[in-house]
C-alpha cells in the first residue's frame, strides 16, 4: 500500500491521476451498447515484449468483468503505426482498442507523412504503466554517475557511443537529451530490440545502452553493466539505489515512458469512462501488480481527460526533440 501510495503522489505532482476512486467507477453508467460482443485489443508489436504480457493479462480479467471474450491482435510494423492506424478505422463503439506506448507518439514525428497521429487520431482512454529507462555501462567504463561519464567522453572525443533499442527510439532521443545539455558527442548505435545490445555491452563492444529496468536489472546484479542514472520522476522499484537524473541535477530526461490504451476517434464519453474505470479496477488488484514487479512496470490509470493531456504534452516535447535532432524514417 505504501509503495502505490508514493507512485500516487509522484504521479500527481506531474499532472497524472493515481487510479480512479471506487465512489467515481460506482457512478459511471455504461451504455447498453458495451459491451455486446468480444471486444479485440490491438498491440501494434509483435508478442513477447511486456506490453503484450500486460495485455494478455488484463484482457484476461476484462473479460470476466465484460462477460465477453477480450482477443489481443499482434499487429506490428511501421514502429506501431501500422496496428495504430488500424483501430483508426474501427467502429467507435469500444469493441476495438489500442494497447500502445509513448513511442508511437515519437513515430508520428519522425515521417513527413505518418499513417497516423496518436495524439490526433484516436480517443484516450486510459493509462495502464509507466516506466523509467536506465542509462547503463559496460565494465570497460569506468564511471559511476553522469558527471563521470561525461568527463570520460570530454576526454576521449569520439571514442564513445550509446546504444537503443530502435532509431528513432525515446532511449535514441534521450541520449540525445543528454549529450546536448553536456555538450557531449556520443554516436547513436541502433538495434533491433534490447537482447543484442545488452550482448554487446557486456562484451565490451558497445559502451553504453539506454534500456528498461527489466533489461537490465539481473545483468546490474550480476555486476555485468552497471547504472549510470534512470529516466522518469522517480526511482525505479527494482534498481533503488540508482538515482534519477533529475535527482542529480539534469533537465529534459524526468518524464516516464508509459503504456495506455486509445479506442478509435468519435468514441462517446460514457464508453470511454466505463473502459478506463473497468482497466482501473484490474490494474489496482495486488496480484496484477505483483506480476509485473519483476520487470520494473507500475500500473497506474488515469481519466480519459487526463490522459489526453499527457499524450498532448508528451505529443509536444518530443515533436521539438526530433525537430532538433533531424531524425528522420522516411
Amino acid at each position: 500500500m505504501g509503495k502505490k501510495n508514493s507512485l500516487g503522489r509522484t504521479m500527481a505532482a506531474v499532472g497524472l491521476a493515481w487510479g480512479v476512486a471506487a465512489g467515481a467507477q460506482a457512478q459511471v453508467q455504461a451504455p447498453a451498447v458495451f459491451p455486446s460482443k468480444p471486444v479485440t485489443i490491438v498491440v501494434p508489436f509483435p508478442p513477447g515484449s511486456s506490453l503484450d504480457a500486460l495485455t494478455r493479462v488484463l484482457g484476461s480479467r476484462l473479460s470476466e468483468i465484460w462477460k465477453q471474450p477480450v482477443v489481443v491482435d499482434n499487429r506490428a510494423g511501421g514502429s506501431g503505426l501500422i496496428g495504430t492506424e488500424q483501430v483508426t478505422r474501427a467502429p467507435a463503439d469500444g469493441h476495438t482498442l489500442l494497447h500502445s506506448i509513448a513511442g508511437t507518439i515519437v513515430a508520428s514525428h519522425l515521417r513527413d507523412k505518418p499513417l497516423v497521429r496518436p495524439d490526433q487520431d484516436l480517443t484516450p482512454i486510459t493509462l495502464s504503466a509507466v516506466t523509467g529507462l536506465i542509462m547503463a555501462a559496460g565494465p570497460g567504463v569506468k564511471a559511476s554517475s553522469p558527471a563521470e561519464l561525461a568527463d570520460l567522453v570530454r576526454a576521449s572525443p569520439g571514442a564513445y557511443s550509446y546504444g537503443s533499442y530502435g532509431t528513432g527510439s525515446v532511449g535514441h532521443l534521450y541520449g540525445y537529451i543528454f549529450n546536448k545539455q553536456l555538450g557531449l558527442d556520443m554516436l547513436h548505435v541502433a538495434y533491433r530490440g534490447e537482447a543484442q545490445a545488452v550482448n554487446d555491452v557486456i562484451g565490451g563492444q558497445l559502451p553504453l545502452l539506454m534500456l528498461t529496468p527489466g533489461g537490465a536489472a539481473a545483468h546490474i546484479a550480476t555486476g555485468k553493466i552497471h547504472a549510470i542514472a534512470v529516466t522518469g520522476a522517480r526511482r525505479s522499484p527494482i534498481l533503488p539505489d540508482v538515482p534519477t537524473f533529475a535527482e542529480l541535477g539534469y533537465k529534459g530526461m524526468d518524464d516516464y515512458g508509459w503504456y495506455g490504451f486509445f479506442g478509435p476517434p468519435g468514441m462517446p464519453a460514457e464508453v470511454s469512462a466505463r473502459i478506463s474505470a473497468d482497466i482501473a479496477q484490474v490494474l489496482a488488484e495486488p496480484q496484477i501488480q505483483a506480476q509485473f514487479d519483476p520487470v520494473g512496470l507500475e500500473l497506474v490509470s488515469n481519466t480519459p481527460a487526463t490522459f489526453a493531456r499527457l499524450v498532448a504534452s508528451d505529443s509536444e516535447k518530443w515533436r521539438k526533440v526530433v525537430q532538433e535532432t533531424g531524425i528522420r524514417l522516411d
